[in-house]
């Protein structure tokens, strides 16, 4: 790794540099989008939402998991959850 955290591209192969590229171009031409799934538990929006994400270039929150995370981390919020 560079220095800040930065990655070397020199060290990250060719062809997943030109994947990240294509994604980025793929997504580029895409509209802005904002989806809220709701659903009783394992009711399948994971596995709707990975397929969506893919699809559509979106980024995966999962409200249940950081909130477990929080509690299991005991911050501020987790202990008011709890």
């Amino acid at each position: 790794m560079g220095s800040g955290g930065q990655v070397d591209l020199e060290d990250v192969p060719s062809l997943d540099l030109l994947t990240e590229v294509l994604h980025r171009l793929k997504c580029a031409s895409k509209p802005d989008k904002h989806l809220i799934l709701i659903g009783p538990p394992r009711s399948g929006k994971g596995t709707r939402s990975r397929i969506i994400k893919d699809e559509y270039c979106l980024c995966h929150l999962a409200t249940g998991d950081m909130l477990r995370a929080a509690v299991a981390a005991k911050t501020p919020l987790g202990i008011k959850i709890k």
